[in-house]
């Protein structure tokens, strides 16, 4: 009987880990097809714009073409409208290009933040057979790839504690956490 005492705080922080790591993994998820939603979006505009650049680029020459011939006409004055136009267009298609080269960072930066979390959550709940804590090499491998020093240090306290045969659950939650204020503070 005391031994099964023993196990329920165990117990309890497994499926806490469990629920919290579903939870920042739906989170994750949510915020991922949001982030591809607008992504979306902004293709659409993007392609939209090319659409009228080309529509006006056309419409350009064909002017240019009818100026030539009735140069004392109010056309120069319709050339020059889409002149400008055409400038205005391209700068607003430069203002989406840097918004999407922006976003594409974010979500590589997202992506191996998730990763991490992934592999977390793959030694928190391993599958069967595997034991708990067995493949803490790739926890080592996906913080390596963050570059991000404060989650580094927290794993490595997790680590350390787990390498000493103590229980460095407690720092692995809050590296898991940390992991996901940062995905959290990269979205726009």
């Amino acid at each position: 009987m005391n031994s099964q005492k023993s196990f329920v705080p165990i117990i309890i922080t497994i499926i806490l880990i469990a629920v919290l790591g579903l939870g920042g993994t739906w989170f994750l998820y949510t915020e991922k097809q949001s982030l591809m939603a607008e992504r979306s979006n902004l293709q659409s505009k993007l392609s939209e714009r090319d659409a009228n650049i080309d529509k006006l680029k056309n419409e350009r020459a064909r002017s240019e073409q009818e100026l030539a011939v009735f140069k004392a006409t109010d056309i120069v004055k319709e050339v020059e409208l889409l002149r400008l136009k055409l400038k205005n267009i391209e700068a607003d298609l430069a203002v989406v290009g840097g918004k999407i080269t922006t976003l594409e960072a974010t979500m590589t930066k997202i992506r191996l933040y998730a990763d991490a979390i992934a592999a977390i959550d793959e030694n928190l709940a391993p599958p069967p057979p595997t034991s708990l804590y067995s493949n803490l090499k790739n926890i080592d491998v996906k913080i390596g790839e963050l570059n991000d020093s404060q989650v580094a240090d927290q794993w490595g306290r997790a680590k350390s504690a787990f390498d000493a045969g103590g229980d460095g659950t407690a720092d692995l939650v809050q590296a898991l956490f940390l992991v996901t204020s940062k995905i959290r503070d990269l979205m726009p």
